[in-house]
C-alpha cells in the first residue's frame, strides 16, 4: 500500500508514518529515521485487513508535529 501527503509549508527535515489496525489498535512507528520523501510504500499489509495510518512532519530539533488526520484503509482480498 502507497500513502502520499502535501508537504509542510514549514522547513522540516522529514516525516514519520504511523501505523494502526482498527478498533482502536495502537499506533506504531513504520520508519526508523524520518523520510525524506512525501510518500511511504508500507510492504507488510495483508490482504482483506484494515489498517489506520497518520503522518507527522519532523522539524531540525527531531520534534514532531501533530499528527495528520487519520486515514483508514483495507486492502483488498486477493
Amino acid at each position: 500500500m502507497t500513502l502520499s501527503w502535501a508537504a509542510s509549508t514549514t522547513p522540516v527535515v522529514g516525516y514519520n508514518v504511523y501505523r494502526a489496525t482498527p478498533p482502536n489498535g495502537p499506533y506504531s512507528k513504520l520508519n526508523s529515521e524520518p523520510i525524506m520523501t512525501t510518500h511511504y510504500s508500507d510492504t507488510s499489509v495483508e490482504a482483506g485487513h484494515t489498517y489506520t495510518y497518520h503522518v507527522t512532519a519532523v522539524d531540525g530539533k527531531k520534534l514532531e508535529s501533530p499528527a495528520t488526520t487519520d486515514v483508514t484503509a483495507t486492502v483488498p482480498s486477493p
